[in-house]
């Protein structure tokens, strides 16, 4: 008797320590990395040694370094971040006076695709197309790190904000 009370216990007691471990990592993981608020080189420009637009470098959480930083004209701008499926991660800081990210980057050329019953179907970003008849491939949008809710043609562009197109095959 004494013996099945003791391994009653002792499960109990592995099993609370396994329930605890499990839900601190689980509140470890779905916290936001703070991004740094300094994550641009004022002054300094990836492609050329001239200052112009205050030359941002966006900041690039995954090390890779950021082509052709600054894209269009005007007076708000938005980080635009592409992963694609060839060279990993571009970085762009665009420039405009459009209200909405899709008119932004389809003014500059680096979006395209087909009007749906939902808005814009991106079918290209920055030269590389996605077909999902071909190859079950998309181009997936996301706000700040997070899946869009919206579609890229009804977000309103807010300044800073980091915007991104996922090249996703499934």
């Amino acid at each position: 008797m004494k013996k099945t009370t003791f391994i009653k216990k002792l499960v109990s007691f592995i099993f609370s320590v396994c329930l605890i471990a499990a839900i601190g990592l689980s509140l470890t993981s779905c916290g936001e990395k703070e991004k740094p608020k300094d994550n641009y080189i004022p002054g300094q420009s990836a492609t050329s040694s001239t200052s112009s637009k205050n030359d941002y470098v966006p900041g690039d959480d995954y090390g890779v370094a950021a082509k052709d930083i600054n894209k269009g004209n005007g007076n708000i701008s938005f980080i635009f971040r592409v992963t694609d499926n060839t060279d990993g991660n571009k970085i762009y800081r665009i420039f405009t006076n459009e209200k909405t990210v899709g008119a932004a980057l389809q003014s500059l050329g680096m979006i395209s695709g087909e009007e749906g019953p939902y808005g814009l179907y991106v079918k290209t970003v920055d030269g590389i197309t996605a077909d999902y008849n071909k190859d079950k491939s998309y181009w997936a949008f996301y706000i700040d790190n997070k899946m869009a809710n919206v579609g890229v043609d009804s977000a309103e562009i807010v300044k800073d904000m980091e915007y991104c197109f996922k090249y996703i095959k499934e």
